[in-house]
C-alpha cells in the first residue's frame, strides 16, 4: 500500500489541543462553581436578552412576557449549554488524543472515557455548591455532547481520507505518521457503528418514557403535571426506599432486559431469513423481517418515542402548562389579602397548638350515611372525634376541605399554613438555594412573632420536597425528623422502615416533646405529619389488625385508632385546657386503583376537625371550604382576632364570611389557579 505522509509539528499541535481541552475543563468547573442563584441569574438574563425583542416583535400589543415561559426556556438553554460545552470539550479532547496515539480505536474510547469521567466529576462537584445538585440526566447530556464532538473529529478525518497508523518515539515525544484511515468498507462500517449507537440511545430513551409512564400511573393515582414539575425542581433526598426499588423494578430493569434481548436479535447469526414481499405490476418489493436490521431498529425507536409522547400527554394534563403560558390570570392578585396588612391580635393568655397532619385522611373512608363513599366506616375513632368537636358539615353529613391544586403533601402543608397554592415552576432555583416562598407570610411566622415556639415532627427525612426548608424559614421551626431521631438515639442509626420510622414511634416521641414544651414559659406550636397511610398500600405496623379485605383499609383503620389515642392522651394532660388540637388530612389519597369503584359524582375531601378551640363557629352547616381556609381558621381557633376574617386566599371558618369556593365555585377557582399569575411569581418567590 502506498504511504502518504503529512508533515505535522507534533509537539506544538499536541499542546495547542491539550491547552484547549484544559480551557474547556476550567470553564466547566468555573460555571459549575457558581451558586444556584448566580447560575440562574446568568441563564435568566441570557434568555431575557434573546426573548424580549422577539416577544415585542411577535406578541400582541400590550401582552407581557410570561415568567413561566422564561423559566421553561431557561431550562432548555441550560441543557443546551451542557450539550454545547461538552461538544467543544469532546472535539478538543479527541484531537488531543489523536495527536498522542496511533490507534484509531483508542482515540474514540479514551476520548469518550475522559469526557464522561469529567462529566461525572462535574456533577459530583455540584453537590458541594450551594443550591446546586448533581443529576444523572445532566451527565447523560454531557456525555452525549462529548460523543457528538468526538464524532465530528472522525467525520473530518473521513472526509480527508487520512487517519492514524502507528506511533514512534522521537526525542521523548510522540511523533505521528498519517496513513489512509481505512478502506471504504471500513469507513462504512464505522459510520454504521456510530449510527447504531445513536439509535440505541433513542430506543432506550423511548422505552424509558413508556415504562416511566406505566410506573407513575400504577403508583400515583392522582399525580399531575404540577406535582411532577415541582418534584423535579427540588431535592429528592429522603424519598421512600420502596419507591426507588419500584422504580428500578418497573423502569430500569425492563428497559435493560429489552435492550439486551433486542441486541441479541440484532447481532446474532442466522442461517435463514424471514421476509415479506409485496408484488406490484412491474416489480416485487422484498423486505427482510428477520434477522433485525438497523432500519428496523430505527423505525421501532421512532414509533416507541411517538407512543411514549402520546402516553405522557394522555396520562398527565399538559394543558396545565399551556394554560399557564397562554392564559394568565389575576385571580390571586384580586383575592389575596396580605397578612402583613392585617392587624392580627392575640389574647393575653396565649393558647398552645397541636396540629396533626394525617397522611391521606379523607372523608371517603366514612360510610355512605356519614358522608363517605364506602359501605363500612373505616375510621370510627376519627368519626367520634369529629362528632365530639368542631367539624363542618353539609346537609347533615360530615364534610371536609377541598384540596384544589394542593393534591400532594408539601403543597398541602403550604396551603394550610400560608393560604396559598404551591406553583412548581418558579421554585426551581429558590428551593435548591435554601429559599421557599421567602416573601409569603405564614402561620409559623405569625406565631413566632407572637412569642410561640414552633416544632415540626415527621417520621421521614424532612429534606424531601424541601419541607425542612419551608418550616425552618417560615417561623424558625425546630425540625425533628428521621435524621434527628437517629442522632438522639430514639431509634438505631440503621433503623429504616417505610419512609423512615412508623407513626407509633412518632406519636410516642410527640408525647415526650409536648410534655417538655408545656413546661416552658412560651406557648408552643407542635406540628406532626404522619406517614403510615401513604399510598403504596400503607405501612402495616404491629398495631394494625387484619379486619378488612385489603391492606390499605387495615392501615387506614390503624391510623384512625392511633390519632384518636393521641388526642385522648392529650386531653388527659394538664396543658390541654390551654391547648387547641387540629386534626386534618394533608390531601386526598393517591393510592392507585383503591378508589376506582367510586361513584363518579362523589367529591373527595380531606377531613378537618378542631378540638378545644378558643371560639365556636357562627355556623357549621353547609360550608364549602378549601385548605386555604385553614390558615386564618387556625389562628382564630387560638383566639386571635383577625379584622376582616381573611388572610391570603383563606377565610376564617369561625366567622360567617363566604369562602372563595362559596363565592366563585370550586371549578372556577381551580381553573384560575392553574393559570399563570405574574403577581404570585413576583410577590412570593
Amino acid at each position: 500500500m502506498r504511504v502518504k505522509t503529512i508533515k505535522v509539528n507534533d509537539k506544538r499541535t499536541f499542546f495547542l489541543w491539550a491547552a484547549a481541552s484544559l480551557v474547556c475543563m476550567a470553564a466547566i468547573f468555573f460555571f459549575s462553581s457558581q451558586s444556584a442563584e448566580e447560575s440562574g441569574g446568568l441563564s435568566g438574563s441570557v434568555v431575557r436578552w434573546i426573548m424580549e425583542p422577539l416577544w415585542r416583535w411577535f406578541a400582541p400589543a400590550g401582552a407581557e412576557l410570561p415568567e413561566t415561559l422564561l423559566f421553561a426556556l431557561e431550562v432548555v438553554l441550560r441543557k443546551c449549554a451542557h450539550l454545547f460545552v461538552f461538544f467543544v470539550f469532546g472535539f478538543c479532547v479527541a484531537n488531543t488524543v489523536r495527536q498522542a496515539t496511533g490507534d484509531i480505536r483508542r482515540v474514540f474510547w479514551v476520548s469518550l472515557g475522559w469526557c464522561s469521567a469529567y462529566a461525572a466529576f462535574d456533577e459530583l462537584h455540584q453537590l458541594f455548591v450551594p443550591g446546586r445538585s448533581g443529576m444523572w440526566l445532566d451527565w447523560l447530556i454531557d456525555t452525549a455532547g462529548a460523543l457528538l464532538g468526538i464524532g465530528l473529529v472522525f467525520l473530518i478525518l473521513r472526509r480527508k481520507g487520512w487517519g492514524l497508523s502507528h506511533v514512534r518515539r522521537k526525542r521523548g515525544f510522540v511523533s505521528l505518521d498519517l496513513l489512509p484511515l481505512c478502506s471504504e468498507n471500513e469507513l462504512r462500517r464505522k459510520g454504521k457503528l456510530l449510527l447504531l449507537c445513536l439509535i440505541e440511545i433513542l430506543f432506550a430513551f423511548s422505552l424509558a418514557v413508556i415504562f416511566t409512564n406505566r410506573y407513575l400511573v400504577l403508583n400515583w393515582d392522582t399525580l399531575n403535571t404540577a406535582e411532577i414539575l415541582f418534584h423535579l425542581s427540588v431535592p429528592l433526598r429522603g424519598a421512600g426506599a420502596d419507591k426507588v426499588m419500584l422504580l428500578f423494578r418497573d423502569c430500569v430493569l425492563p428497559v435493560a432486559l429489552i435492550m439486551v434481548l433486542v441486541n441479541l436479535l440484532l447481532f446474532a447469526r442466522y442461517k435463514k431469513r424471514v421476509v415479506a414481499s409485496v408484488r406490484l405490476p412491474k416489480k416485487e418489493i422484498v423486505w427482510t423481517l428477520f434477522p433485525l436490521r438497523y432500519s428496523h431498529f430505527l423505525i421501532a425507536s421512532a414509533l416507541l418515542l411517538v407512543c411514549g409522547v402520546i402516553m405522557t400527554n394522555n396520562n398527565f394534563d399538559f394543558r396545565f402548562v399551556y394554560r399557564q403560558l397562554a392564559d394568565p390570570s389575576t385571580f390571586i392578585e384580586e383575592n389575596y389579602v396580605d397578612p402583613e396588612d392585617v392587624s392580627i391580635s392575640f389574647p393575653a393568655e396565649k393558647r398552645n397548638l397541636i396540629f396533626i397532619f394525617v397522611e391521606s385522611l379523607e372523608t371517603t373512608y366514612l360510610s355512605k350515611e356519614l358522608g363517605g363513599a364506602l359501605p363500612v366506616n373505616l375510621i370510627p375513632e376519627v368519626t367520634q372525634v369529629m362528632r365530639d368537636n368542631v367539624t363542618f358539615d353539609r346537609e347533615g353529613i360530615f364534610w371536609g376541605a377541598y384540596d384544589l391544586t394542593s393534591s400532594y403533601t408539601i403543597a398541602s402543608l403550604v396551603s394550610q399554613t400560608s393560604g396559598l397554592p404551591l406553583f412548581a415552576i418558579p421554585g426551581n432555583v429558590s428551593v435548591r438555594n435554601g429559599k421557599f416562598l421567602p416573601n409569603a407570610s405564614s402561620l409559623g411566622k405569625i406565631l413566632e412573632e407572637n412569642g410561640y415556639t414552633n416544632t415540626f415532627m415527621i417520621g421521614s427525612d424532612a429534606a424531601f420536597a424541601g419541607r425542612d426548608i419551608y418550616f425552618s424559614t417560615h417561623g424558625n421551626y425546630r425540625v425533628l425528623d428521621l435524621m434527628c431521631a437517629r442522632a438522639n438515639g430514639l431509634i438505631p442509626r440503621d433503623y429504616h422502615v417505610w419512609w423512615g420510622f412508623e407513626d407509633k414511634i412518632l406519636y410516642e416521641w410527640a408525647k415526650e416533646e409536648a410534655l417538655r414544651l408545656s413546661e416552658e414559659p412560651a406557648p408552643f406550636n407542635l406540628t406532626l405529619l404522619t406517614v403510615d397511610s401513604h399510598f403504596g398500600g400503607g405501612y402495616v405496623c404491629d398495631l394494625c389488625i387484619d379486619e378488612h379485605a385489603d391492606q390499605y383499609s387495615n392501615v387506614i383503620s390503624c391510623a384512625s385508632r392511633q390519632v384518636s389515642d393521641f388526642v385522648k392522651w392529650a386531653q388527659q394532660q394538664t396543658f390541654f385546657g390551654d391547648t387547641t388540637i387540629i386534626v386534618a388530612g394533608d390531601h386526598t389519597s393517591m393510592e392507585p386503583l383503591y378508589f376506582d369503584g367510586l361513584d363518579s359524582s362523589y367529591e373527595r375531601k380531606t377531613i378537618v376537625t378542631f378540638i378545644n378551640p378558643a371560639v365556636l363557629p357562627i355556623n357549621t352547616d353547609n360550608r364549602l371550604f378549601s385548605l386555604f381556609d385553614m390558615f386564618p381558621s387556625t389562628l382564630a381557633a387560638l383566639g386571635a382576632d383577625i379584622p376582616g376574617n381573611r388572610l391570603a386566599l383563606g377565610v376564617n371558618l369561625f366567622s360567617g364570611e363566604p369562602t372563595i369556593i362559596e363565592e366563585f365555585s370550586r371549578d372556577i377557582v381551580v381553573s384560575e389557579l392553574e393559570k399563570l399569575s405574574k403577581f404570585y411569581n413576583e410577590s412570593f418567590w
